[in-house]
């Protein structure tokens, strides 16, 4: 849902829906109102922009934060949501082996 989103996000940044509320300059309680009552799509994009996430992750309707730009290298896209095993950033060196292994994925796809 997508005060359950907010919420989310919001506690990542180690921030309460007030706070936001104050950064983005909204009425204290008027995103709480989001759970009863839709928002302007104007107010949407302002969290989504605050957020940086798409307003389709904000409404649940992906799981993608935010979609890749369109001028990225698609296998640099592909590895910035990828960890290690123990949850950790990969090593350049595990960077270097993931980014030949999904090159070659695509190369023989086609």
């Amino acid at each position: 849902m997508l005060l359950d989103r907010i919420k989310e996000l919001a506690n990542e940044r180690k921030m309460t829906i007030a706070e936001l509320e104050r950064k983005v300059d909204f009425g204290q309680g008027s995103i709480s109102k989001w759970a009863k009552q839709s928002p302007s799509s104007e107010r949407l994009k302002i969290v989504a922009d605050f957020f940086d996430v798409s307003t389709d992750y904000l409404l649940d309707r992906t799981d993608i934060r935010k979609p890749a730009d369109s001028t990225e290298d698609p296998v640099e896209a592909m590895l910035k949501t990828v960890m290690s095993s123990d949850g950790k950033p990969l090593t350049e060196n595990d960077r270097n082996i993931l980014r030949g292994i999904i090159e070659a994925y695509l190369k023989n796809k086609e």
